[in-house]
C-alpha cells in the first residue's frame, strides 16, 4: 500500500504554482539557477522550472525531495 504524505497532497509534480502559493505553505526560496528554482521547508525540497516570459507567475513543479 502506498503511503501519501501531506507534502504529496499539497503539491503535485507537473502542476504550476505561483510564488505566493508556494510561500504560503511555509517554503522559502533557497537557490535559483538559470533553469531551476529551489524552495525548502524543513526536510522537504521542491524544484521548479524557472517561469517563462509568457507566464511569469507560473512555477512548474519538477520534483519533490526529502532529506
Amino acid at each position: 500500500m502506498l503511503n501519501i504524505t501531506p507534502m504529496e497532497k499539497q503539491f503535485v509534480a507537473g502542476n504550476a504554482y505561483t510564488k505566493e502559493e508556494i510561500e504560503s505553505k511555509g517554503f522559502t526560496k533557497t537557490k535559483q539557477t538559470s533553469i531551476l528554482v529551489f524552495y525548502r521547508n524543513g526536510d522537504d525540497l521542491l524544484s521548479f522550472d524557472v517561469p517563462k516570459p509568457k507566464t511569469p507567475d507560473a512555477y512548474k513543479l519538477i520534483s519533490i525531495s526529502k532529506d
